[in-house]
């Protein structure tokens, strides 16, 4: 398209990501063809829309076009703009770590989108921090490589339920590969599972080796109540790499006013840096749990 200009986001995701400009002021994004969409999102794994004429009503509407199921965040996200799938995300202050958003269960959301209602001052902090599996995983030792191929890890679950979900979580989690000593407790209203999974896997939307998981950001995770290794805890020297290896090729982005992230969850996670003072950033999110890039 002509009234577009495609270009990488940061040197910092060495070519994972693409930005996808209006070259005017009055493009609309729903005007964007799904085919060229779904072309560079299979490629890059990351998309951010910038300068596009956009309303909450109008993002909406776009991630339908790539969802046949949304993911339900509904416990722990505050619903926006009468909308039961736009959720906030601008809980707290403190520095969000790096993750691929619900990766400890089965439910986790193929593609996750942010908008950006208001950006932040420049500076109050909370810059959205991106990291590619791909690349992350390239980098990594040969020793720490054979360790996460070797076997799953194993997430030890706790969710809190509300009463209209009772019934349809307990559905969700029989019988999926991976969940076992479930246990449902209808007086506390909870849900306790343990998950395995790799830590390491093939992408869905194409067949290279990623990364991504909720290891780094397990003691940030109150749903997380531990996470091991063939029932052991996974070695310090395993984290400091993955963390100082991540650290290197972590794209932090300043927020611009309707900016869109459209984002392969199996391919980049995604956290924030710390807020330093009540701000007026507004985030807003979508998750696609199975995705249509048809």
């Amino acid at each position: 398209m002509r009234n577009i200009q495609i270009k990488k986001i940061s040197e910092k995701l060495d070519g994972g990501g693409a930005l996808l400009r209006a070259k005017t002021n009055n493009l609309k994004l729903n005007e964007l063809k799904k085919s060229t969409i779904n072309k560079l999102f299979y490629e890059k794994g990351l998309i951010l829309f910038d300068n596009f004429e956009i309303k909450p009503k109008d993002f909406f509407n776009f991630t339908k076009k790539f969802t046949i199921h949304y993911a339900n965040d509904a416990l722990r996200r505050k619903e926006r703009f009468d909308n039961k799938v736009l959720r906030s995300v601008d809980l707290g202050n403190k520095k969000v770590t790096l993750h691929s958003e619900s990766s400890f269960t089965v439910t986790r959301p193929q593609i996750i989108w942010f908008m950006c209602i208001t950006p932040p001052k420049i500076d109050d902090g909370g810059e959205t921090i991106i990291c590619d599996g791909s690349k992350l995983w390239e980098r990594l030792s040969p020793s720490c490589k054979d360790f996460f191929k070797k076997e799953p890890v194993e997430y030890d679950v706790k969710i809190n339920l509300d009463n209209k979900n009772r019934g349809t979580k307990k559905k969700w989690f029989l019988n999926y590969p991976g969940i076992y000593d479930e246990f449902l407790d209808l007086n506390k209203n909870i849900m306790t599972f343990k998950y395995k999974t790799f830590a390491v896997e093939k992408n869905y939307f194409n067949s290279k080796l990623f990364f991504c998981n909720h290891l780094l950001s397990v003691k940030d995770e109150a749903q997380i109540r531990k996470v091991s290794y063939k029932e052991k805890p996974i070695p310090k020297k395993y984290f400091d790499e993955i963390k100082n290896t991540s650290e290197k090729i972590t794209y932090a982005h300043t927020w611009k006013k309707n900016q869109i992230f459209m984002i392969d969850n199996h391919r980049f996670m995604h956290g924030r840096n710390k807020i330093f003072k009540k701000s007026q950033r507004d985030i807003i999110n979508s998750q696609t749990l199975v995705a249509n890039l048809l």
